[in-house]
């Protein structure tokens, strides 16, 4: 039997504890918009990214100002901007060359090419005609590896030009190399990271369906792979980008690239895929040092893929696994992700730069200085 001043305390603490959860306070704030200058845009290629690039641009009107689209292609030249980018674009016609740029602050979105050395010349035209430089080339995330004297050329470039360079996107410079960095920050030691991207390549871009083989026989696909023709560029990039930045000096990268086969005819807006042809990759690059094995990436992108999700996976003190269900969207995020970028070159020193090192990655809203509507103390 409890006796009857336990019971009153009891009680006592209960009420208590029920009015501390029950506790509901409202703050008046009271907000200031931060002005901002809105940066000129230039977008440089006019295929999927480009065009959905330029509409996000035109849609951040606090944020940019698009002055010209550039596209050399015959069916682009001479085009009306509202003729492709809508009722929201400027007046004005496609350019074949960007315009003198408009202020330090102007940046110029480069998306012609996954191929690095298919891009310099065209970097170092922007940069003088006044431009930092954001790009979705897939080989400019990590630049050194494959073209270190290219690399070196475009890094003095920009510094005597006062600009910056740098190479993001979605994959690379973020889903499978920023964003592991991120994670790993949170770790006091880390000792091997394990990132998984598997995507249902269904709802994705006609050129991308294409550049994982859809459609394709085994063998045609399977020489093409041995020519460096077809898969997913960067991943290489992205497993160097993340031991440059763990301080891991891997030996090698081992690479496999396997075809993923229809088990049933597979119909899309841009392809139609018979059973038994390519449907897409599962594209894995390991880098090791000495014979332990620090950075795994498994990329499956294919038609139909199950269980699409981003997934990071660190061990270390203390393990880490953090998923993304149904993963990133490649296409929208590219975009975001090449504008983000743009918002935050402004006060870095001029160079080449890794995507990792820009500011944390945040979307490019108007900044908003928040604080109590009333004094307080």
């Amino acid at each position: 039997m409890i006796a009857p001043e336990t019971l009153a305390s009891q009680l006592v603490s209960l009420a208590v504890s029920a009015r501390v959860l029950a506790v509901k306070r409202t703050i008046a704030l009271r907000a200031r918009r931060r002005g901002t200058t809105r940066q000129p845009i230039v977008v440089v290629g006019l295929g999927p990214i480009g065009i959905e690039l330029a509409r996000l641009v035109l849609a951040q009107r606090d944020n940019f100002r698009l002055v010209a689209a550039v596209d050399r292609a015959p069916q682009l030249a001479g085009a009306s901007l509202r003729s492709i980018l809508g009722d929201r674009a400027p007046a004005g016609r496609i350019r074949a060359t960007a315009p003198a740029a408009p202020g330090a602050a102007a940046i110029a979105f480069l998306t012609t090419s996954s191929s690095l050395s298919s891009v310099g010349d065209s970097i170092l035209d922007l940069l003088r005609r006044g431009y930092s430089i954001v790009s979705s080339t897939e080989e400019l995330s990590y630049p050194a590896l494959r073209a270190p004297a290219l690399a070196a050329r475009l890094d003095r470039a920009a510094r005597r030009a006062g600009r910056c360079i740098v190479g993001t996107g979605i994959n690379p410079g973020f889903a499978m190399d920023v964003w592991p960095l991120v994670l790993a920050s949170n770790t006091q030691r880390i000792e091997h990271v394990q990132v998984m991207r598997v995507v249902d390549a269904t709802s994705r871009r006609g050129p991308l369906q294409r550049k994982i083989g859809s459609g394709m026989t085994a063998r045609d696909f399977e020489a093409l792979a041995r020519a460096g023709k077809i898969g997913h560029v960067g991943l290489v990039e992205s497993c160097v980008h993340i031991a440059d930045l763990l301080g891991w000096p891997l030996d090698r990268v081992r690479e496999t690239l396997v075809p993923k086969l229809a088990t049933r005819r597979l119909r899309t807006q841009h392809v139609d895929v018979a059973r038994g042809r390519v449907c897409g990759i599962h594209h894995r690059a390991i880098g090791t040092q000495g014979k332990t094995e620090r950075v795994i990436l498994d990329l499956q992108m294919y038609l139909g893929a199950p269980g699409a999700r981003d997934e990071v996976r660190l061990r270390g003190i203390p393990n880490l696994r953090c998923v993304v269900d149904g993963g990133f969207h490649g296409d929208l995020a590219t975009v975001a992700q090449l504008v983000s970028a743009a918002v935050r070159i402004p006060g870095m020193p001029p160079g080449l730069h890794l995507a990792s090192e820009l500011p944390a990655p945040r979307p490019p809203a108007r900044r908003v200085e928040l604080s109590f509507a009333s004094a307080r103390t």
